[in-house]
């Protein structure tokens, strides 16, 4: 796989079995849940290293965390996946995993500078993941390149069983179509 060794960093809003899971609060300071959720079993699987857990606001909705805009510290990182995004924005990271209610993928890629991927929704698994809106929790990818973005949206995109959300999506084109120059019609 080409994303064996890749380092990567999650959103802390998966389940890891050996990181702990805070979902960005003080109530779940050191919480442990000794299991991987989908997204970070199929990344491990790969060969992926999930190097790290990224900030996010808590609960993935209220207080900011301390991430800062690696471009402008005046600025803001962006929404709930601002972590993620300043990760790889820094180039601290060549990809992250992030996720979206709102705008909480397209303002953080957008804000720090690289490439960010909000699959349609139910396209990647939110098995093991705090759940904010049943219906709009969309899962998607930072990433320094395109080529990098698609790599990992490849590996994810899938059906699960225990997320009735997803669904059945052949993504093998992608990373063919991520090295395609843009095609503008008139």
């Amino acid at each position: 796989s080409k994303i064996d060794g890749m380092p990567i960093g999650i959103k802390d809003l998966f389940e890891t079995k050996d990181m702990p899971t805070e979902c960005g609060s003080p109530i779940f300071k050191g919480n442990v849940t000794n299991r991987d959720s989908a997204l970070a079993s199929a990344l491990r699987r790969a060969g992926a290293i999930i190097l790290a857990k990224t900030v996010t606001t808590e609960f993935a909705f209220y207080k900011p965390g301390p991430t800062k805009n690696p471009y402008d510290t005046t600025r803001t990182p962006g929404g709930s996946s601002s972590g993620s995004g300043a990760a790889v924005g820094a180039g601290f990271l060549p990809v992250t995993i992030g996720t979206q209610v709102v705008g909480s993928l397209i303002r953080p890629s957008s804000y720090n500078a690289n490439f960010g991927f909000k699959p349609s929704y139910g396209l990647i698994s939110r098995n093991g993941a705090l759940k904010t809106s049943e219906k709009l929790d969309t899962i998607g990818v930072f990433g320094k390149s395109v080529e990098a973005v698609a790599l990992l949206a490849k590996v994810l995109i899938k059906k699960d069983l225990y997320d009735p959300a997803t669904i059945h999506f052949a993504a093998d084109g992608m990373i063919e179509a991520s090295q395609k120059e843009p095609h503008f019609e008139r």
